[in-house]
């Protein structure tokens, strides 16, 4: 190569003023890479999913007196569009700005096998299916007694139950 390569790290596109030949110049905002040539800046890449830039528009909510109420607000609007979205390209982008603002609030770091493992904490979810069908059961024959039971038995687990009108869901406990 011979000559000296610049790499200039900026907000917005390049002046046709700045550098030479063969520089290259990354726009932090947007992620696009351009390389100067023939006195021309022109794009080469893109790399803003590779290096997972927070969104502005999380950025903007966070320099407002560090609104992070209004941040995770921002973050259950997008995991709401993910949730819906069908085209992969917009689940990636999706997907990025959560992981880039899940960096910036230091939340959604773990790998989420793990982190489900953790919230189980050794929970027989066969044992408390099971545990719930007979308490359900027991309520259907009228028998509250074996139903409290049974549901001091799940407690006793370490899990919370909540009957609803869908059905009986249930967590572990906290």
């Amino acid at each position: 190569y011979g000559g000296t390569m610049q790499l200039a790290v900026r907000l917005g596109v390049p002046s046709a003023g700045l550098g030479s030949g063969g520089d290259y110049y990354l726009d932090d905002t947007t992620g696009d890479v351009y390389l100067k040539a023939a006195g021309a800046w022109s794009i080469v890449a893109n790399i803003a999913a590779t290096i997972n830039l927070p969104p502005k528009e999380l950025l903007d909510v966070l320099d407002d007196d560090l609104n992070t109420p209004k941040a995770f607000a921002v973050i259950a609007e997008w995991v709401t569009a993910l949730n819906t979205a069908t085209d992969p390209a917009i689940q990636a982008e999706l997907k990025g700005a959560l992981l880039a603002a899940g960096a910036v609030l230091g939340v959604l770091q773990q790998d989420p096998k793990d982190w489900f493992a953790a919230q189980s904490k050794n929970v027989d979810a066969a044992e408390v299916e099971r545990l719930i069908a007979a308490r359900l059961d027991a309520r259907k024959a009228k028998d509250f007694k074996e139903a409290d039971r049974l549901r001091d038995a799940i407690a006793a687990l370490g899990v919370v139950i909540e009957d609803r009108a869908g059905g009986t869901t249930w967590r572990v406990a906290e």
